[in-house]
């Protein structure tokens, strides 16, 4: 366990939007998103934590959960997105300057991330994943584009 904690790299100084990714969190969220179909509320807070939002599990009756979660650079908290189950919130994780695509081939979800404007003398940074849904393989592509961004700015991408 230590092993781990001495190799985890948290806040990437060029992070974008002054968020404070964690790597080995994210490691563990494309580990996740292998398995299960559809939503997983747990692992959402999980991806959002990852990226270094701030979540919150309040529980509102015996039978509910609210989730809820806030941007670093924001003041106000708001309902937590769907990314495993919603291609709409998958997209929002693609992190900003990339492009993305999403789609199911003999019913397989695929998609891809690329960095639209590569750094000079570089080529473009690509993620392309498969897994049992689309919004799930965005997920797992645009974390995937996270972890390029935190290797990058800490000199190894």
């Amino acid at each position: 366990m230590s092993t781990a904690i001495a190799l985890r790299q948290i806040g990437a100084p060029l992070a974008p939007l002054g968020l404070t990714p964690d790597l080995v969190m994210i490691e563990c969220a494309l580990g996740a998103l292998d398995t299960g179909f559809g939503m997983d509320r747990d692992l959402d807070a999980d991806i959002y934590a990852a990226i270094g939002w701030q979540v919150s599990r309040g529980e509102i009756s015996r039978r509910r959960i609210a989730w809820r979660c806030r941007s670093p650079i924001s003041a106000t908290w708001e309902a937590l997105p769907s990314p495993t189950s919603s291609l709409d919130d998958a997209a929002h994780l693609v992190p900003y300057g990339w492009g993305w695509g999403a789609g199911k081939t003999f019913g397989t979800g695929r998609a891809w991330c690329r960095e639209m404007r590569p750094r000079p003398g570089h080529e473009p940074r690509y993620s392309e994943c498969e897994r049992l849904s689309p919004a799930r393989a965005l997920t797992a592509a645009a974390l995937h584009a996270h972890r390029y961004l935190i290797l990058g700015s800490a000199g190894h991408g």
